[in-house]
Order: structure tokens, then C-alpha cells, then sequence
């Protein structure tokens, strides 16, 4: 219980979801943003088929915030050139794990980002 107090399961860090009102999220294809999901960064992508992609922007190297590079369409961590693809699959470099994604919804009146069900 001790250890739990300290370092609790994922589920019960930060919210299960954000909603971000449509000019929270006004991004042309090929670009991307990142907002706060709960206290860490996330970067949302809008690719050039129109899809969007929620990806933590925290590496997983050394939690350095991460960005997205239009000209290569990858995800770059500038603090010891780590890569990912679109999809936050590590490509290149330190970062032993890929990064964090998230299920974005289109809802009526926004985006719905929200954590993926364990097992996705």
C-alpha cells in the first residue's frame, strides 16, 4: 500500500479524458500542437489524410518534451535526438519505449482525447 501511495497505477494519474472546444484545435494537415492532458504535455497531430492523433509529448528516454517536425513527419525530442514516427513508435536514437497514445474522438462541439482501455 506504501508503494502504491507513492507511485499510483496510471489509472489514477491526471484525468481520464479532455475535451478541447474547436479553436483549441484549429491545426492545418501536417501540423501539430501540444496542450495539457491533465499536468503533462500532449501533442496532437493532424496528419495530411485529415486524421488526428494524440501522442504524450513526454520522451521516454528522458521525459524532455517532444515535438513534431513537418518536413520529416516525425516526432523529434530535441534533448538527445530520439525519433518517432507519426504514431509515436520509436524510430531512432535513445528513447527505449514508443510514446503514450490517446483515443481522439470528433464529438459535436470539439475533440475528445482520452486515455486508450488497457489492452489497446
Amino acid at each position: 500500500p506504501f508503494l502504491r501511495f507513492l507511485i499510483p497505477p496510471e489509472s489514477e494519474m491526471g484525468p481520464a479524458e479532455v475535451k478541447l472546444s474547436p479553436g483549441e484545435f484549429d491545426l492545418t494537415p501536417n501540423s501539430a500542437k501540444i496542450f495539457p492532458f491533465g499536468d503533462k504535455p500532449t501533442l496532437l497531430i493532424r496528419t495530411e489524410a485529415l486524421e488526428w492523433i494524440a501522442l504524450s509529448a513526454v520522451c521516454t528516454h528522458f521525459e524532455c518534451t517532444v515535438h513534431y517536425d513537418p518536413a520529416s513527419r516525425e516526432i523529434v525530442c530535441p534533448c538527445h535526438k530520439g525519433f518517432f514516427d507519426i504514431y509515436g513508435k520509436n524510430i531512432k536514437g535513445p528513447p527505449p519505449k514508443p510514446l503514450k497514445s490517446y483515443e481522439v474522438k470528433e464529438v459535436p462541439d470539439g475533440l475528445l482525447i482520452s486515455r486508450k482501455a488497457q489492452g489497446k
